[in-house]
């Protein structure tokens, strides 16, 4: 056997769906052009997008993208995110499923589901320690002794030296 012969059988073989998988940006202009069909899930993402949805399309990709983190994401990714997985409300009953057939069509049933754990990942991270560092910086003491600071002077009868009467 030839040397090219032997590397062909060694090299795996390549499938015509690791061409044709579509990469992030055809998924969100896919997901963009059904979404604006849909006459609910329009009305609503032109409502919280504020018409633009060139932004929804941007926000889509930022989604889908596997390096995305939770403090990447923007007040309309949070949004989007909220209405894609939590299902409150009539808005969120029909955007989950769809998003989900949507998907399927689109790029197959395995890739839809890491998809899908992506994005469920999103929603489900902690915040960040930087935002729970400054929430603990803020004030160290026990909630109920913060309490009685903000409070003390009204238990005791002590009216503020600040208002009307000075």
């Amino acid at each position: 056997m030839s040397p090219v012969s032997q590397a062909a059988v060694k090299a795996p073989a390549v499938t015509a769906d690791a061409f044709d998988a579509p990469g992030i940006d055809d998924i969100a202009f896919s997901l963009v052009a059904a979404l604006r069909r849909h006459p609910h899930l329009s009305n609503v993402l032109t409502h919280i997008s504020r018409s633009n949805w060139p932004r929804v399309e941007q926000t889509l990709r930022v989604i889908l993208d596997p390096a995305t983190q939770r403090h990447d994401l923007t007040p309309l990714a949070h949004n989007i995110l909220d209405l894609m997985v939590a299902e409150r409300g009539v808005t969120g009953r029909i955007f989950k499923p769809y998003l989900h057939a949507l998907l399927v069509a689109s790029v197959g049933a395995n890739r839809a589901e890491t998809l899908l754990s992506l994005i469920h990942r999103l929603t489900t991270q902690p915040p960040p320690k930087r935002a729970l560092q400054l929430i603990a910086d803020h004030d160290s003491r026990p909630p109920r002794a913060q309490l009685k600071s903000r409070h003390g002077a009204r238990r005791q009868g002590v009216r503020p030296k600040h208002g009307p009467d000075t």
